[in-house]
């Protein structure tokens, strides 16, 4: 019994070469495969860097990154640190998503210190009924 384990600890030890290469790709090919199961029709790049998505082209040429993205169309999508996100270059589609979506399933991103920066009952964040009050009383 004792041999038997051994001689499938070697095995496995000596497929490590094997085993970690067919994770990582299998991994790759999730990314990919989940990102164009979300994306479906609408426009935006073919695949993505996975776990990081457009982020360094982003920060590295942010005025090309959102040229490109604008020159996707008026509704895109892309990936940005494996948050699948969705671009919207015009009013009319902003105001669709917005009136349609409910706050659970739809959220703004500013940006990743804004609600510490502008607080969590800014009218930026606050959706629904409360933000249309708000909006309101302005």
């Amino acid at each position: 019994m004792l041999t038997s384990l051994l001689a499938n600890a070697q095995w496995l030890g000596s497929m490590w070469w094997v085993i970690l290469p067919g994770l990582v790709v299998g991994f790759l090919l999730s990314e990919q495969i989940r990102y164009w199961k979300k994306k479906r029709h609408l426009s935006g790049p073919l695949g993505i860097t996975p776990i990081v998505g457009g982020l360094i082209s982003m920060v590295k040429d942010p005025y090309t990154f959102w040229d490109k993205q604008g020159k996707y169309g008026k509704l895109s999508a892309n990936s940005l640190l494996g948050q699948f996100v969705v671009f919207s270059g015009d009013t009319d589609i902003s105001r669709k998503i917005f009136n349609n979506n409910h706050p659970s399933k739809l959220k703004i991103v500013l940006h990743p210190n804004a609600e510490t920066l502008l607080g969590k009952d800014n009218i930026a964040f606050l959706q629904g009924q409360k933000h249309k009050e708000l909006r309101k009383r302005l």
